[in-house]
């Protein structure tokens, strides 16, 4: 039994671990905000003017989402083998489809090829790089 009464006790406002969201920007994550999951690189991440809140974009394998608020982030893991599963997927399929279709000379569809395939990349190298 606890002997400190529980108005005594120290409150926290978030009981999951906090990560600073700039030291993952360039890397595969989850983020977690608003009720929502996703699985992406995040491109951009800032504190915002509101003490303790962020600015932050993340780009999935079928688009650039975008937020401010307070995301919980982390890098991706075994635990997430669902969601990085599933991205990967879409990753080599978006590939695949722009190689296939687009019309040569297209520089938006060759750079959106060489970004999916980018991102692919570097997901199969976070992955390997964990124990």
């Amino acid at each position: 039994m606890n002997a400190i009464s529980a108005t005594d006790q120290p409150y926290t406002l978030s009981a999951r671990p906090v990560t600073d969201p700039a030291a993952l920007v360039g890397r595969w994550v989850r983020l977690r905000h608003e009720r929502a999951e996703h699985v992406g690189v995040l491109v951009h991440a800032a504190p915002s003017a509101r003490s303790g809140e962020w600015t932050w974009t993340l780009r999935t394998p079928v688009e650039e989402i975008g937020g401010a608020g307070r995301p919980s982030v982390e890098p991706v893991a075994d635990r997430a083998a669902a969601p990085v599963r599933r991205a990967r997927g879409q990753l080599r399929a978006v590939r695949a489809d722009l190689a296939e279709f687009a019309p040569a000379g297209d520089t938006a569809l060759s750079r959106a090829r060489d970004l999916a395939g980018a991102d692919l990349d570097e997901l199969e190298w976070e992955l390997a790089a964990r124990p």
